[in-house]
């Protein structure tokens, strides 16, 4: 069996001395955050992201349909004032 060896405990002055005492940090408490808490807490910058995207995805389809039909404008436009021309020869450029 091992022996074990007795040490004389320290004086309380020794063990414990009196440092100034700081302000004591508080512990943070703990947050139980659950997935339908978390929508709700973001549910208005999910909002405005989701509006912000579909103006955007609309933005591009009308701009594309816009210079969708203004070439076909242009397709139709160039040849009937071509034509224009040939029968009235001496009108102003178009």
């Amino acid at each position: 069996m091992a022996e074990v060896a007795t040490f004389p405990s320290p004086s309380p002055a020794v063990s414990n001395p009196q440092a100034p005492k700081l302000a004591e940090t508080p512990k943070a408490q703990r947050v139980v955050i659950t997935p339908d808490g978390l929508i709700a807490a973001l549910q208005g910058k999910l909002q405005q992201a989701a509006e912000k995207a579909v103006q955007a995805a609309v933005a591009k389809q009308v701009g594309e349909a816009v210079r969708e039909a203004l070439s076909s404008i242009d397709d139709v436009r160039i040849p009937v004032c071509a034509r224009f021309r040939n029968f009235f020869p001496h009108a102003s450029k178009l």
